[in-house]
């Protein structure tokens, strides 16, 4: 898991190899996303997309299961609000809830352990690969509406 400022994203991308983060960054820092609804918009098809949802977060862990990918690296980024993301490495898996679905590029999981907690705000980005499990939509404190860009980066599946 990366995460990071978007305002520092030019000092950071000198690190960075995989051409579509660099892409989803500086569509990010150009763009004004209030003209668009919530929906899925494709960028190079089904290598790069990005998703907006609008949503209320939740102050109850259980009400969120924890979830991976294997085909697709989240890059997100909060529009406005603040969100606790919680976080751990695939190998810290106790339950999961359901198999891989290699459709949905998803699996979904009732616990995990040693789950440690961030939050985002306006203006930082989290980025969570194949290894990151992730647990978006939580609160620390009272519930809040949040708008978010998730964009999704194919990238290889090799290690799975």
């Amino acid at each position: 898991m990366i995460t990071g400022k978007l305002s520092d994203s030019n000092l950071q991308i000198k690190y960075i190899e995989n051409k579509n983060i660099i892409k989803a960054l500086k569509y990010i820092e150009n763009t004004n996303f209030s003209s668009f609804s919530d929906n899925i918009y494709e960028l190079e098809g089904k290598n790069l997309f990005f998703i907006l949802s609008s949503y209320k977060t939740v102050t109850s862990i259980s009400e969120k299961q924890a979830e991976v990918h294997r085909k697709y690296l989240d890059l997100q980024y909060l529009l406005y609000g603040k969100e606790c993301i919680g976080y751990a490495n695939y190998s810290n898996i106790k339950k999961n809830s359901s198999e891989y679905d290699s459709d949905k590029d998803i699996e979904l999981f009732e616990s995990v352990e040693n789950e440690s907690f961030l939050t985002l705000t306006l203006g930082y980005y989290a980025i969570f690969f194949p290894e990151d499990i992730h647990r978006p939509g939580l609160c620390k404190d009272t519930p809040a509406n949040i708008r978010k860009v998730v964009f999704k980066i194919l990238i290889s599946n090799d290690r799975f």
